[in-house]
């Protein structure tokens, strides 16, 4: 036990054996009330080695402790993890001890009754003289100076002892000395407090500073105590400033108000950093972090009431969810892009202020900024993070952290495929565009890198793994099949095909795109906004002639088409005259081939008047009588071909007079497979339609301009077309009866003339009557013909390639899901988007049976002839199917419904636009008879073998999955006025729900038909679509389906959206202008509202004044009245009387007279 006490031994002598003067009870320790409740406090433990073990134990102050085993008691020490405290200091304080509340007072006043017997009178006497000894006893103990080792020893095992028996400097060093070779952390600690206690600060800085392991036992403990002033002032003494420095800081910050934490920063920075030259570093991260949160502070305020008060929307779409204080300034940065990207660099939330203000680098910048604005799907938004200012003063798109993690930050964002193709493109590395392509499934992406690598083998595996029939897979085909001369070899015409191998042969000009030698083009476009065609080398961009010029010397081809562009005449002119008349400076040899129009010989006579069947060729061009619409195209050949004569060393030229070209987007027919791909119901004919029309395949022109290039034949005019005499009628109904209906009808020419689809250059075209035979093409021309038996003959892959090239391929979607689920709802709003045919079993089966009740009619009819039995065989159709229904109780059969619905899909309107199938079809076994291959007998064995029919298969299949609580909770809310006269009753819903999950189940599905032939179906959820319409539903299936496959919207549809988007525009500016001006008469009432309050706010202000003025007054006039008044009046009277000369002078005079209070 320790009792700090300084008086001597022979003091406490004299107490313990009565000598002392001093009166006191036999508590008493000669100390003072105030020492003695500072004892009390320290709450010491006496150690009773002598007592019985049923004895209690007291405190310093007098409660008591119940003690069973004092074996067992030690000191109050307790060690913590990196600090040591004990009992025997000032510091005990802050340790608990095993103490009880209960004073020795309390027990007595407690346990002793009102009235005491003599017994119980002993027994009190008994106990006190008990515990007088006991307090001589751990006197004794207390009191004996135990040597330094015993000392150490008994602090380390818990035996009693006192240190404030040492009194001199060199013993209590010694005991800290004995104490830090027996490395026991307690003991150290407690001599440490001893001395601090004990020994003057700077004797006890001096003499720690020499002893580390004691310095750091005592660092530890104002540590764990939080002590951080002593524990500053001790770093500070012993030279470790930037620890101290840090602990000042940690003390600093450790607080939640922003502004104290601000201030106590503040003043750490000003005391501690600023002073020390080795925090340099972190006395700069010190400003920016009172900086930051100097800017911190005012954007949370404002932002906290601009999210209280909802005024800004992005508050309401993107609630914040933490406070921007304390956040790091990357944090700050992401939260200021994500609700303040648009301010500028003077304001404190701007990003572009604190990448300044912070000097953030741009790649830290850039990641930040995109990922804030890609989360908040501002992809238009995004482009401006990556314009820079070129050398030239223009802009180009660059970007830091490099445009491949850029496509990676928006795919995680999911971004639009348009949106990422963008970005993609900007990827230079092209094996990594060609990875990341394949991963976002940007198959555009990849198919135009493998044509700009010009690896067509890779093009052509990668094709190979599309979906069947989709955009993407016309899109590489189409790749594949484009850019004719750029394929060309240099000379690859004039080689000898190989016999044994036909498909080599009719390829072997064409290079893969990664062999050298073929043609580089380089040329103009027509319009010149649009984007570089995939096969040129360049696209030349000039503003006058003299640039051009430039480019055209430095080729060695030179290639004019005239036949679209009127105004291609005169450039073609000008561009040969030029040449022409710097030969002397040209020293490659130039080529120039203008590409002319059949239309120059419309207007010829024919060879043989009696026989007008003779065909014209290349010798009778002399012949030739151009139409009156095209004399500008004949004067133009006839100056190429005069340029081309006076020096065939440097300038060569040629006239190709081309047929009407078709082919790829088709040009002069278009309006014709245009037509007939909307279902028009004939196809429109003009004149009598047997005029012959020259026509040429487009790509069969490139072979020929090819040829030339190649073999720079003698003959100087070519016709070029192929070996067809179609006749304008036979074109019509071959494109009628393999893309339409079928039906052609004969107009006149002039009711042609209305038509708003043709032109008039076209219609000449058209009704040109021409028999031309290209003998110099055919004899002395190696081409591979891709229709060298004209148009007619070659319909189907015309057809195809119009389809391919156009982005017209069918879009087919089947949709599946219980009944209730929505279906028809998705299927129709798609429908109208994508404008497909809507294929319900009902009206498939209703126009079906129609279309046969119509057939039928024909055979009582007396015109039969061209029936060829077909209104019997539907007759009797119609008989088998009523024999079903009467054995099936008026259900149809399934090969009916099958055979119904494969027409349908069949027809031309269904394979040029595409269809929804809706709810259809419900079973396996009707999935395998409808999709079923044709070439195959049995459907089981084609499910099998994979195989199925490609023209009725469905590119995407979803299937809506709701839960039966859902669909019922569905039909139960729907109004009664939708639900009379339907099936989507309760009862019908059970009914059909029922029969779903039955035909359904997990182990048998019509969607596992669809998995074994690999068209895996999407499954989309229904259940937590509740907008209207399902219009959630049917934005995830149009983003999964993608853009639609059409000609867009009609001139009548555009001019209805235009006309919508005209009366929303003047809808939202009406109300718009009544917002306006309901604000301002609100605005206007509010301030006469505040005007009138003002005004009787002022009146009663005025009021209150003047009250108040006469409040005041009062006693004055009182006293005017009283002392003033009467002598005033008295004086003014006299001067009434008197009448003196100087009235004011006289009136003073009297009041000084007669004034009361001078006596």
């Amino acid at each position: 036990m320790a009792a700090f006490r300084k008086e001597s031994h022979d003091d406490e002598d004299d107490y313990w054996s009565g000598k002392s003067k001093k009166k006191g009870n036999m508590f008493d320790d000669d100390v003072s009330v105030e020492q003695a409740e500072q004892m009390a406090r320290t709450k010491v433990l006496l150690k009773a080695n002598d007592f019985d073990e049923e004895t209690d134990t007291i405190n310093w102050d007098g409660s008591n402790v119940a003690v069973t085993n004092t074996s067992s008691i030690t000191p109050s020490v307790s060690i913590q993890p990196a600090s040591v405290t004990s009992s025997y200091s000032k510091s005990s304080e802050r340790l608990s001890g095993s103490s009880s509340n209960i004073s020795l007072q309390e027990v007595v006043s407690n346990s002793a009754p009102k009235a005491q017997s003599s017994n119980d009178r002993a027994k009190m006497a008994e106990e006190i003289r008990f515990l007088q000894r006991s307090l001589e006893r751990a006197k004794e103990s207390g009191t004996t100076k135990l040597s330094v080792n015993d000392t150490v020893r008994c602090m380390i095992t818990g035996e009693p002892f006192s240190l404030e028996v040492y009194r001199s400097r060199e013993e209590k060093l010694e005991l800290l000395d004995r104490a830090i070779k027996t490395h026991d952390g307690n003991a150290i600690i407690t001599i440490v407090l001893f001395l601090q206690r004990t020994i003057k600060p700077s004797i006890f800085n001096l003499e720690l500073q020499k002893r580390p392991v004691a310095v750091n036992q005592y660092i530890n403990y104002l540590k764990y105590h939080y002590d951080f002033e002593a524990l500053v002032d001790l770093l500070g003494f012993l030279g470790r400033s930037e620890e101290a420095a840090m602990f000042k800081y940690k003390q600093a910050i450790n607080t939640s108000d922003p502004g104290v934490k601000i201030k106590n920063l503040k003043t750490c920075h000003r005391a501690h950093f600023l002073t020390e030259q080795g925090l340099s570093h972190n006395t700069s991260m010190l400003e920016e972090h009172i900086s930051l949160l100097e800017r911190q502070r005012p954007i949370e305020d404002a932002d906290a009431k601009d999210e209280q008060e909802g005024k800004v929307q992005i508050f309401k779409t993107y609630p914040r969810k933490s406070s921007i204080i304390n956040m790091s300034v990357i944090t700050t940065l992401y939260y200021c892009c994500f609700y303040h990207a648009g301010l500028s660099e003077n304001s404190l939330a701007s990003p572009a202020a604190i990448k300044r203000d912070y000097k953030l680098t741009d790649k830290q910048f850039m990641w930040i900024a995109l990922s804030a604005r890609s989360r908040l799907k501002q992809w238009t938004g995004i482009e401006e993070l990556f314009m820079t200012k070129g050398w030239f003063g223009g802009t180009k798109s660059k970007a830091a952290i490099g445009f491949d993690r850029v496509c990676e930050v928006l795919y995680k964002t999911s971004a639009p495929l348009d949106i990422l193709s963008k970005y993609l493109r900007m990827v230079d590395n092209t094996e990594r565009r060609i990875a990341l392509a394949k991963k976002m499934k940007c198959h555009d992406i990849v198919v135009d890198t493998y044509v700009a690598m010009k690896d067509r083998a890779e093009l052509t595996e990668y094709a190979k793994k599309m979906t069947p029939h989709s955009r993407e897979a016309y899109y590489a085909q189409d790749a594949l099949k484009s850019s004719y001369l750029s394929r060309c070899v240099v000379g690859a015409s004039l080689e000898e095909p190989e016999e044994e191998d036909d498909a080599r042969s009719t390829s072997s000009s064409l290079a893969l795109f990664n062999k050298e030698g073929c043609y580089e083009i380089v040329g103009t476009l027509k319009d010149r906004e649009a984007p570089k065609p995939d096969f040129a080398k360049e696209i030349i961009q000039f503003e006058n002639k003299d640039q051009l010029y430039e480019h055209l010397v430095e080729c060695d081809v030179l290639v004019y088409d005239i036949t679209e562009d009127p105004d291609q005449i005169d450039e073609a002119v000008w561009a040969v005259s030029e040449i022409h008349s710097d030969l002397d400076k040209i020293e490659k040899p130039k080529m120039f081939i203008l590409i002319s129009s059949v239309m120059t010989w419309a207007k010829s006579k024919p060879l043989d008047p009696d026989d007008p069947e003779i065909p014209f060729t290349e010798d009778d061009y002399r012949r030739r009588k151009p139409h009156p619409n095209n004399k500008e195209h004949i004067s133009a050949e006839k100056t190429v071909i005069k340029m081309g004569k006076t020096n065939k060393a440097k300038l060569v030229t040629y006239v190709v007079a081309s047929g009407l070209t078709y082919g790829a987007e088709e040009n002069i027919f278009h309006y014709l497979f245009k037509s007939a791909w909307h279902n028009a119901p004939q196809l429109l004919c003009f004149g009598n339609g047997q005029n012959v029309i020259p026509t040429i395949h487009i790509k069969d022109l490139a072979g020929v301009i090819q040829n030339i290039a190649d073999s720079r034949p003698k003959v100087r005019y070519l016709i070029a077309k192929d070996d067809a005499q179609n006749t304008l009628e036979e074109i019509v109904k071959a494109v009628s009866q393999n893309l339409g209906t079928g039906k052609v009808k004969m107009i006149t020419k002039e009711e042609a003339l209305l038509s708003k689809d043709i032109e008039q250059s076209d219609f000449d075209q058209l009704l040109v009557n021409l028999r031309m035979d290209a003998v110099n093409v055919k004899e002395n021309m190696r081409v591979n013909w891709a229709a060298e038996t004209g148009l007619v003959e070659n319909i189907q892959q015309i057809i195809k390639e119009y389809k391919d090239s156009r982005r017209l391929q069918p879009l087919r979607v089947c949709v599946l899901g219980p009944p209730a689920s929505g279906k028809s709802t998705v299927v129709q709003q798609l429908c109208e988007f994508y404008k497909l045919h809507h294929i319900k079993i009902k009206d498939v089966v209703d126009e079906a049976m129609d279309n046969l009740t119509a057939t039928a009619r024909r055979a009582d009819s007396e015109d039969q002839e061209d029936d060829d039995g077909k209104a019997q065989d539907a007759q009797d159709l119609i008989d088998r199917i009523n024999e079903g229904k009467d054995q099936t109780t008026g259900r149809l059969e399934d090969q009916h419904v099958i055979q119904f619905f494969k027409d349908k899909l069949l027809s031309m309107s269904c394979q040029n636009q595409g269809f929804i199938l809706d709810g259809f079809p419900k079973t396996i076994e009707q999935a395998k008879d409808l999709f079923a291959s044709e070439d195959d007998e049995e459907p089981e064995e084609a499910a099998k073998a994979g195989s199925y029919n490609k023209l009725l298969m469905p590119e995407f299949v979803f299937n809506l999955e709701a839960t039966d609580d859902f669909l019922h909770n569905r039909v139960m809310n729907l109004p009664e006025s939708v639900v009379h006269g339907t099936h989507n009753t309760e009862e019908g819903l059970i009914r059909r729900l029922d029969q779903y999950r039955s035909i359904n189940n997990e182990d048998e599905t019509v969607l596992n038909y669809f998995d074994e032939i690999e068209f895996h179906p999407e499954k989309v959820d229904v259940n937590k679509d509740d907008s209207h319409m399902m219009k959630d539903t049917v934005e995830k299936l149009k983003k999964i389906i993608g853009a639609p496959r059409n000609y867009g919207p009609t001139a009548e549809e555009l001019e209805e959206m235009k006309r919508v988007e005209e009366e929303a525009r003047l809808k939202q500016e009406a109300e718009e202008r009544q917002e306006r001006e309901r604000r301002e008469a609100e605005e206007s009432a509010l301030r006469k509202q505040r005007q009138e309050e003002w005004t009787q706010r002022l009146n009663e202000v005025k009021r209150e004044e003047y009250e108040l003025l006469e409040a005041q007054s009062i006693p004055l006039r009182n006293y005017l009245m009283k002392h003033v008044m009467p002598t005033l009046t008295q004086g003014l009277i006299d001067c009434c009387k008197t009448r003196p000369d100087d009235p004011i002078d006289a009136l003073a005079e009297y009041l000084f007279q007669n004034n009361p209070q001078v006596d």
